[in-house]
């Protein structure tokens, strides 16, 4: 009597993916969870001091979360703040691992004197699911990460900054001490 193989390879895979997404959506819409049936967690707050007035940075930090497509949903220059609106989670691997999720960064800004700024940033993310064990360090360090990566692109725009307004010396001309 011949026995015939299992089916094996890319095939056995999909069908084993599509089973496993056919029963996780059904179980996701019978149990629909409230609006405030969130779990919120945050990164390690990612902090760098900048050459520049906090007015300067404040509006570059704006301008790279614009640039990011983030929607800035509370901002005070004076108090030195900005916070993103919540952003759905895109990404098909993360949104498998920890299902229906938003992220969203906040900024805060202290003078350290006329021209250096220290920057603080941090990443949240809200999920349906709890997050635990290396799921939830992975959703944490990608946080941090991403918020690394803030401050490099807020770096380049105050460089390009200077560099725009013809003040060589690395200082914006609007806070070079006059001669």
């Amino acid at each position: 009597m011949r026995h015939e193989a299992r089916p094996r390879g890319p095939a056995w895979i999909l069908l084993a993916f599509l089973a496993v997404l056919l029963i996780v959506t059904a179980l996701d819409a019978s149990a629909a969870p409230a609006e405030t049936d969130w779990h919120l967690y945050t990164s390690e707050a990612v902090v760098d001091t900048l050459d520049g007035a906090v007015s300067d940075v404040f509006k570059a930090g704006a301008f790279v979360l614009v640039e990011d497509h983030w929607e800035i949903e509370k901002q005070d220059a004076e108090q030195g703040f900005l916070v993103t609106g919540w952003k759905p989670v895109k990404h098909a691997l993360a949104r498998f691992a920890v299902g229906q999720s938003r992220v969203r960064v906040a900024v805060g800004l202290r003078s350290l004197g006329p021209a250096r700024t220290e920057v603080t940033v941090k990443g949240g993310i809200a999920s349906r699911e709890v997050l635990a064990g290396p799921i939830e360090n992975l959703a944490r360090k990608a946080g941090t990460h991403e918020c690394e990566g803030y401050v490099e692109e807020l770096k380049e725009r105050l460089a390009d900054e200077r560099l725009s307004d013809g003040a060589g010396s690395g200082t914006p001309r609007g806070n070079a001490e006059k001669r």
